[in-house]
């Protein structure tokens, strides 16, 4: 019984510390932000500090995403303490957007995931 108890103990370490490796990798917590400018939004999540570059897709159809923009290159990120270890909230502005037009948008990466 010893041993089969060890087995099953051992085999749950693996499934959670996978679960756990991989449920983290995922953007979090997004958020959009209104700006003055009105064809301005400002997209906002959290990351994992290995995530390594996320980024914002988005555009007029739910499939396809034409558009892209990528936290190096336009956003604010640091560490999110609260979040736990090495947390960093990413920031990017979406500019120049149409008035009274529905946005699709995504956030992550292929390698980490994207949010839904």
């Amino acid at each position: 019984m010893a041993v089969a108890t060890r087995k099953a103990s051992a085999l749950l370490a693996v499934w959670l510390a996978s679960l756990s490796a991989a449920v983290s990798a995922f953007p979090e917590q997004v958020r959009l932000s209104l700006v003055q400018k009105k064809e301005d939004i400002i997209v906002t999540w959290v990351t994992p500090y290995w995530a390594g570059t996320s980024f914002v897709q988005y555009g007029e159809n739910q499939w396809y995403f034409p558009e892209s923009k990528w936290t190096q290159e336009n956003s604010n990120y640091g560490y999110a303490g609260g979040y736990g270890d090495g947390m960093y909230a990413r920031s990017v502005r979406l500019q120049g957007l149409k008035a009274d037009t529905k946005y699709y948008y995504k956030v992550g990466n292929d390698k980490q995931g994207w949010s839904k």
